[in-house]
């Protein structure tokens, strides 16, 4: 799994910005008028990690990571999301 996940990064090396990691427990919501702990548990459940890619567009995004071997686990999936800058 290691040397498929090392070709792979190899080969998306211009796609991919930064390989992110898995986030932390730890956390809080902020707002106006108050700081509560979190995250909240229904999202330290569904999101693992993070990863910043490059593509020009979402079909690119897209072939990126299914050549991922992360996907290869059928219990698996990832999703992609657009950054959108001012």
């Amino acid at each position: 799994m290691y040397a498929k996940y090392q070709a792979w990064q190899s080969q998306f090396a211009d796609n991919i910005l930064d390989m992110g990691g898995a986030l932390s427990k730890e956390g809080a919501v902020v707002s106006s008028d108050a700081v509560k702990d979190g995250p909240f548990i229904e999202v330290k459940e569904m999101v693992g990690g993070y990863m910043l890619l490059s593509a020009d567009s979402l079909a690119t995004a897209v072939r990126v990571i299914q050549a991922s071997p992360m996907v290869a686990n059928p219990a698996t999936s990832l999703e992609i999301r657009e950054i959108s800058t001012p």
